[in-house]
């Protein structure tokens, strides 16, 4: 009884889909405006076209512009170009060389960094250069 309630809902939620599917909408090349024919002269540099009202003219006219522009505005800077300046280690700052606003460049020192972790590791480091020239 059970098997015979799922093939007609099967059924019938089958034939609604194909219902919906078999409808077509209008043809498309119907809607669409005429072809436009257009046929040119060039010995004339004349063209014409079947459906005028579809191609509106424009008159070119001379205009005349200054060489040189004088305004007067406001220059602010581009604040997307911020760069965030990250440490490798934390610390304390010790020396600024640079403030919010300056401007600077590339490999320029902005601050100097007191880190515990930085001493130690490059304590182990020198240790470690020691440690191979004995050994050598």
């Amino acid at each position: 009884m059970r098997r015979a309630l799922d093939r007609r809902v099967l059924t019938f939620g089958l034939g609604l889909f194909l219902a919906g599917c078999g409808e077509s909408k209008g043809d498309p090349k119907a809607e669409a405006p005429p072809p436009v024919k257009v046929e040119s002269d060039e010995e004339l540099n004349v063209f014409s076209v079947d459906h005028p009202e579809q191609f509106p003219l424009a008159t070119a006219a001379p205009y005349e512009s200054a060489s040189q522009l004088t305004v007067t505005g406001t220059v602010a800077p581009d604040i997307t170009r911020s760069v965030p300046v990250i440490s490798i280690a934390t610390g304390r700052v010790v020396e600024l060389h640079a403030r919010l606003g300056d401007t600077v460049k590339k490999g320029q020192l902005l601050m100097r960094v007191q880190s515990a972790d930085m001493s130690a590791a490059f304590s182990d480091y020198r240790k470690a250069v020691a440690d191979e020239k004995l050994a050598s």
